[in-house]
Order: structure tokens, then C-alpha cells, then sequence
């Protein structure tokens, strides 16, 4: 009796050399497999999506449909930003072409005042009353219109206009002109003052 026991502790089937043999030893080979690759980062289950077979298995059908709605939505908020960058840009379009209609302007005035000057300055009969009209028109024209005109002057000439202004007229201008330019003016201005 204790024979016929030991056969049949002894005698294993097909089915148990399967599993025994075959299936666990894969299952605790998969299983380290996967616990290697999870510590070094790698996500096994993301990876598996990219194989072509298994991957559409996984999921891929929830992916779709959420996919075309997240297109629709990201294509609408594109839009959106497309016309809003394109509103930008027609503002700043005509923003430039205002400065640009206001540079001309400047510059067709500083000709002009600069011709006015050259003939006064030119002819003999230069008088005080002429000079003081030039002076007068810096003194009614916008600060920073008038800096811009000076820069771009004669340096002699804009230092003798600007010495004959009042003094809250200068500070005024020469607040309104670049740093640079201020206080070359401002140094020039000095030397005028004690040469005199």
C-alpha cells in the first residue's frame, strides 16, 4: 500500500509538467522582467501600445475618440489665437503707419524751420525781430517735437536757438530729447555761458 502512495506521489501528469514546468517559470520570468524595466523607468505597458498588434488590444479605442474631440478642441483654441494675433498685428500696422505719418510730418517741419533759419541767417539784414519770431515758434511748438528738430539741426544753430529760450521752454526740450543729446547740449550750453 505504501508503494501504490509512493507511485502515485511520484507520478506527475501532462498537465502538472506544464505548469510546473512551462507556465511558472515564464510568469517568474515576465514578473522580474517587468520589475528590472520598472526601475530603470521604462513603462512596459506604454511600450506595449506601439507594437502594432498588441497595441490595438490596449486600449487604442478609447484613444480614438477622445482623440478627435481633443483635435476638434485644440484646432477651435488655435483659431481663437490665430485671430487674435492677427488683430495685434493690424493694430501695430497702423499704429506704425501713424508714426511713420507723424515722422514725416516732423521732418517736413524741421526742413521748413531749418530754411526759415538758413535765410535769416544768410541775409544781411538779419534783425533781432526776425530771430525772435524763430525763437517764439520753438517756444508754441510741443517739447518733444521740438527736441526731435534740434537733434537733427545744425549744432550751432540749435545751441543759439536754445540759448535764447526761456528756461522752464529748455528744460522742457531738453527733458524730451535723448539722453545723449541732452546733455551734449547741456554741456555746450555751459560753455556759451562762461565764454560770456
Amino acid at each position: 500500500m505504501r508503494k501504490e502512495k509512493e507511485k502515485k506521489k511520484k507520478k506527475f501528469g501532462i498537465f502538472q509538467w506544464i505548469v510546473f514546468g512551462g507556465i511558472f517559470p515564464i510568469l517568474i520570468a515576465l514578473s522580474i522582467l517587468l520589475i528590472v524595466l520598472s526601475i530603470q523607468g521604462i513603462n512596459v505597458f506604454k511600450e506595449t501600445e506601439k507594437i502594432p498588434v498588441i497595441g490595438n488590444f490596449l486600449g487604442q479605442e478609447k484613444n480614438d475618440e477622445t482623440s478627435v474631440d481633443d483635435l476638434e478642441n485644440t484646432i477651435r483654441k488655435l483659431q481663437a489665437e490665430l485671430k487674435n494675433e492677427e488683430a495685434k498685428s493690424s493694430q501695430l500696422q497702423s499704429k506704425l503707419e501713424d508714426k511713420e505719418k507723424e515722422i514725416a510730418q516732423l521732418e517736413e517741419e524741421k526742413k521748413r524751420l531749418e530754411r526759415d533759419l538758413n535765410e535769416l541767417m544768410n541775409s544781411k539784414g538779419t534783425t533781432s525781430k526776425n530771430w525772435d519770431s524763430v525763437i517764439k515758434t520753438y517756444e508754441t511748438m510741443k517739447p518733444k517735437e521740438a527736441a526731435l528738430i534740434l537733434v537733427e539741426m545744425d549744432e550751432n544753430t540749435a545751441l543759439n536757438i536754445l540759448a535764447d529760450l526761456s528756461e522752464d521752454q529748455l528744460a522742457d526740450i531738453l527733458e524730451k530729447m535723448p539722453p545723449q543729446d541732452a546733455a551734449q547740449f547741456t554741456n555746450r550750453l555751459a560753455e556759451l555761458e562762461k565764454s560770456q
